[in-house]
C-alpha cells in the first residue's frame, strides 16, 4: 500500500464527531487535500478544514475554538507537525483551558 503521512490515519478511524484542521503556507502544499475531503463527504460527521495562511492567516487555537462544536477544553487534540508548530499550538491550547493530557502530538516533517 502507499505511504501516508501519519495524520491521515484519522480519515480511516473515524470518532464521533472529528473536526480535522489542516494548514499549510500555500494551496499547492496541501497534500492530500482530495483525501481529506473525500473522507469528510464520505463521514458526513467528518467535518475537514484547510487553512492556507497566504490567503487565510495563521491557524490557530482560537480560530479552531470559534470553528468547533461545544467547549474547546472539553475536547482532545491530535497534533501532527514541525516540533515548533506543535509545541505553539500545545501552549496554546493549554492557555483555552484543554488538560495537558487531552492533548496528544508526533513531530512531522517534510523535507
Amino acid at each position: 500500500p502507499p505511504h501516508h503521512p501519519p495524520y491521515l490515519a484519522v480519515t480511516t478511524a473515524i470518532p464521533k464527531e472529528p473536526d480535522f484542521f489542516y494548514t499549510v503556507r500555500a494551496e499547492a502544499e496541501a497534500l492530500f487535500a482530495d483525501e481529506f475531503t473525500a473522507a469528510a463527504q464520505k463521514y458526513k460527521n467528518f467535518r475537514v478544514t484547510i487553512n492556507v495562511s497566504s490567503k487565510d492567516g495563521s491557524l490557530t487555537a482560537d480560530k479552531i475554538a470559534a470553528a468547533i462544536k461545544g467547549n474547546i477544553a472539553d475536547r482532545h487534540i491530535y497534533l501532527c507537525g514541525p516540533l515548533p508548530m506543535t509545541e505553539a499550538f500545545r501552549k496554546q491550547f493549554r492557555a483555552r483551558g484543554v488538560p495537558a493530557g487531552n492533548i496528544h502530538f508526533e513531530e512531522f516533517n517534510f523535507r
